[in-house]
């Protein structure tokens, strides 16, 4: 099969072509056998996996539609929160915080929509910095370890993840 794909130049020869040229690992391909292909491909599998992490983590920074997360995501990996044997519920409620995707009303990929947030009389976005810290609605939710602690610091877990996910519970 190797070897038909090499003298066919099927696609998927072309692509394993294209792709260790990309990463300049070409010659580590030129005598190809089956034996000696392990190698070669676990190289180029590192080589491809550390660039398509590199391009995500560079889509979160540069991204304008999530403010908060490109404050909180510095490095590839799992957040500690997943590991701490919560209900997916819990689990999501924090994910959606933390990335900015919680119900309220400021969404900046709708440019024209009304930001306000509707159960206060502030005036202002409903952001998650505004549903976590301001709205006086919600006065009543938050702890006292709520008081003198930022927006980013609860979504890096000051106030505990499990405290958070209540407080969110209570948006639903």
């Amino acid at each position: 099969m190797l070897e038909v794909g090499i003298v066919y130049n099927l696609k998927w020869y072309r692509m394993l072509k294209s792709t260790a040229e990309q990463f300049e690992l070409w010659e580590t391909f030129e005598n190809f056998s089956y034996d000696g292909l392990k190698g070669p491909l676990d190289a180029l599998y590192e080589k491809v996996s550390c660039d398509s992490r590199d391009k995500l983590l560079d889509q979160v920074m540069l991204g304008v539609l999530h403010p908060n997360y490109k404050e909180l995501k510095f490095q590839w990996g799992r957040e500690n929160y997943f590991s701490e044997n919560f209900p997916l519920k819990e689990v999501r409620h924090i994910f959606m915080a933390r990335s900015d995707m919680l119900p309220l009303n400021f969404k900046p990929w709708f440019p024209s929509a009304n930001f306000a947030c509707t159960l206060c009389d502030l005036k202002a976005d409903e952001t998650t910095e505004h549903f976590l810290i301001d709205c006086p609605f919600y006065r009543d939710l938050r702890s006292q370890r709520w008081r003198m602690t930022s927006c980013l610091d609860i979504l890096e877990g000051a106030i505990g993840w499990k405290e958070l996910s209540l407080y969110i519970k209570a948006l639903s």
